[in-house]
């Protein structure tokens, strides 16, 4: 039987916080982990996408940062959209506990980053390279970080981060509690969590490469000059949110123009925009204002959207992982979802 939040001894306003927000039962991955970290003991935890990691550590810290009025918390994480995510969960947990956030990463104006760091933050959640240009403006306040979460680590490790994960590491105080977690764990995740972590608590849900058993996934054959015809046979039976996962940007924004022509409602996101441009189509892709978003595997981790009901793979990834994780975009939180992936002969290899 599913625990609900009362089980675990958090404040009366933090579990009416999360009723709010849809949190009623805590999901696997948080039943393990919540009363550990709690406990104070640091953590390496390994779960599926879409498993509600996000909350298995927040509801922690919102509750720790309530009674400890001079302690700080850090989340590090991979990609600008995650960081941003992940504050914004966090906001909407945290409301009415007077704990204020920073959000640290590239692409946004340093000045607003610095103003917001003087205002002396207790939440910061940030991508590795911006909270090191922070710490070598002496800007971060490193003392007063007590938490510390590692999110999407073996991602940090895939994108060339490792200098500036142990650079941050090396900065932080020594008496701190610590909370690795990923989707996936690879050996270079275990080395460095053996390293820096105290006697670390290890939790496994499942096994990091297995996909959502509520994921249904097909696979429609096709050749390369006809896939943009399947794909718009696929798309005119759906009207629900549909992500679509190309493998460079100039896929994106082919895909969305050939798609546009065909009176779809469509936009692309890359890594070429712009943040601004970035965040905005994020925004209203969450409130609806069209369906279909083409994107590169910089929206395969982290992207948190309800009710995407089909992703389409219309290029593969090269690595097995991404594409757990681009599925897994659909079919979260007990969801039934749907993955389908266009496959020509090039792509077989």
């Amino acid at each position: 039987m599913q625990k609900t939040f009362n089980n675990f001894g958090l404040s009366k306003k933090l579990v009416l916080n999360l009723k709010e927000q849809g949190f009623i039962t805590a999901t696997e991955v948080q039943e393990q982990t919540i009363e550990p970290f709690l406990d104070g003991s640091d953590i390496i935890a390994c779960a599926k996408t879409g498993s509600g990691k996000t909350a298995a550590y927040l509801i922690p810290i919102i509750e720790m940062l309530s009674k400890e009025k001079d302690s700080c918390a850090l989340v590090v994480s991979p990609t600008r959209e995650l960081a941003q995510q992940i504050s914004q969960v966090f906001i909407s947990l945290s409301k009415d506990f007077n704990i204020k956030p920073a959000l640290l990463t590239g692409g946004k104006m340093m000045q607003a980053q610095l103003r917001r760091l003087k205002q002396n933050p207790r939440f910061i959640s940030g991508t590795p390279g911006r909270i090191n240009d922070h710490i070598s403006r002496k800007t971060f306040p490193l003392d007063k970080i007590k938490y510390v979460v590692w999110d999407e680590t073996d991602r940090m490790l895939e994108l060339g981060f490792f200098e500036q994960i142990e650079n941050i590491l090396n900065k932080l105080p020594k008496e701190k509690q610590s909370f690795m977690l990923s989707a996936t764990f690879n050996k270079r995740v275990i080395k460095l969590a053996s390293q820096y972590l105290i006697e670390p608590k290890i939790i496994s849900v499942s096994k990091g490469n297995e996909v959502p058993t509520l994921i249904k996934q097909e696979i429609v054959d096709t050749t390369g000059s006809y896939k943009l015809v399947a794909l718009e046979k696929i798309l005119k039976e759906v009207k629900d949110r549909v992500l679509i996962f190309c493998a460079t940007h100039a896929s994106t924004r082919e895909v969305c123009n050939y798609l546009r022509k065909k009176d779809m409602l469509v936009r692309f996101i890359n890594g070429a925009l712009k943040q601004k441009q970035r965040d905005k189509t994020l925004k209203d892709f969450k409130q609806g204002d069209f369906n279909i978003l083409c994107a590169t595997d910089l929206a395969a981790r982290g992207l948190d959207i309800d009710d995407i009901s089909l992703v389409i793979n219309y290029e593969l990834p090269l690595h097995a992982q991404e594409y757990i994780h681009r599925i897994g975009r659909t079919g979260r939180f007990n969801k039934k979802g749907k993955a389908i992936t266009l496959l020509s002969k090039a792509d077989k290899p």
